[in-house]
């Protein structure tokens, strides 16, 4: 993942083609022996019957989006603030710390709601942040839908602490709970330098205040999942419902 972090910013890095050949290589090298590992080695540094099981690559999914969005976002955003409109350091981080009071509100209010509809409230969260996104690439509005965006990720971010860290360990055997949850930091983690990258590197040639529409594809994504998985557990909580009446 290292190794594709810098492919990614290869030209903004302006690394030669034989560089970049070589780190391709090492990359899918690297790459395809972890797989090898994988299934040679099920219960080694990453289980199998953790990364095969679907609540695992759900949440890795919507985890993902978020962390993306988060982090690309505290990318975009200050620079947009500070090259665009002239604001300075102290400006910027008074503007973003709404965002964590939301965040701290929304993400007790998804606590109490139960995780299926906690999902939704990160799904909403997550919408709204990429709606933000992409009004702020339009230039329109000044300074404040980029505050009002990068507040929204915060947000989301916190929401994400209830609805996925609190929801996935449930969902795992207690003997790959550690496993399933360091393997979900890490993937988060990676999601979002990755984005970070993705959007450092777009801002030479789209030109940074087009990059949060960029940005927005991650918590978009992140909304998608989180909705049709809820759709999903009400689709299996009903047909159980429609069991349990049957068997009576």
């Amino acid at each position: 993942m290292s190794t594709l972090l810098v492919l990614i910013q290869a030209r903004t890095l302006k690394l030669g083609m034989p560089v970049v050949a070589a780190l391709a290589a090492g990359f899918v090298l690297a790459a395809g022996v972890l797989a090898w590992r994988v299934v040679r080695r099920p219960d080694g540094f990453v289980p199998r019957a953790v990364v095969g099981r679907p609540a695992y690559r759900i949440e890795s999914a919507t985890g993902a989006g978020i962390f993306g969005g988060l982090f690309a976002a505290m990318y975009a955003v200050p620079q947009i603030l500070a090259g665009a409109y002239g604001w300075g350091v102290l400006g910027i981080g008074a503007a973003l710390l709404p965002g964590a009071a939301i965040g701290a509100v929304l993400s007790r209010r998804a606590g109490l709601l139960g995780a299926r509809n906690g999902r939704l409230v990160l799904a909403a969260t997550a919408l709204a942040a990429a709606v933000a996104l992409v009004f702020t690439a339009t230039g329109q509005g000044g300074p404040w839908p980029a505050v009002l965006a990068a507040s929204l990720c915060l947000a989301a971010f916190a929401v994400a602490q209830v609805a996925i860290i609190g929801e996935l360990p449930a969902r795992l055997p207690l003997p790959l709970r550690g496993a399933g949850m360091g393997l979900f930091n890490l993937t988060s983690f990676v999601a979002g330098g990755v984005a970070a990258a993705l959007t450092g590197a777009a801002a030479t040639p789209i030109g940074t205040l087009r990059t949060p529409a960029l940005v927005a594809l991650f918590p978009l994504s992140a909304a998608v999942v989180a909705v049709v998985t809820r759709s999903r557990a009400a689709g299996r909580e009903g047909r159980s419902r429609d069991e349990q009446h049957v068997t009576q």
